[in-house]
């Protein structure tokens, strides 16, 4: 299973493994942590959280979210979540597939001391998350 850097995920499902329909992507949160807010506008992504609690904004709604909860994520919908407590882990689905090689690079640029905001915003030509 691939990992990525410095972030604390791991991938489940590749998109080469799916034919490039989706990629699963499990994420773990340490407490008070998780990304800013950004959108997608050419993909789904859809959360399940498996362990621990998050919340999540979409759009201008934030939603608690324990155990078992789901979360749709529609293109073009700016969203973040934060973990709620420690090693808090949720699913990742990504529609289509192509979450993992954007994780990759950000993983990289955060181990070598660039921002979340900066990291995004480099890659954001190449991989659709444009850091709001």
């Amino acid at each position: 299973m691939a990992t990525f850097a410095r972030l604390d995920m791991r991938l489940v499902a590749s998109k080469e493994a799916t034919g490039g329909t989706f990629e699963i992507v499990e994420d773990t949160r340490e407490l008070g942590t998780g990304p800013i807010p950004h959108l997608h506008r050419t993909f789904q992504e859809g959360f399940y959280v498996t362990a621990g609690r998050f919340t999540f904004a979409r759009g201008d709604d934030e939603i608690d979210c324990p155990v078992d909860s789901f979360v749709l994520i529609e293109p073009g919908t700016r969203h973040w979540y934060r973990a709620e407590e420690d090693r808090s882990r949720v699913l990742i689905l990504a529609i289509p597939g192509n979450l993992a090689d954007f994780l990759n690079e950000m993983g990289k640029l955060l181990a070598d001391g660039m921002t979340q905001r900066d990291a995004m915003a480099s890659l954001s030509d190449r991989f659709d998350s444009q850091p709001i």
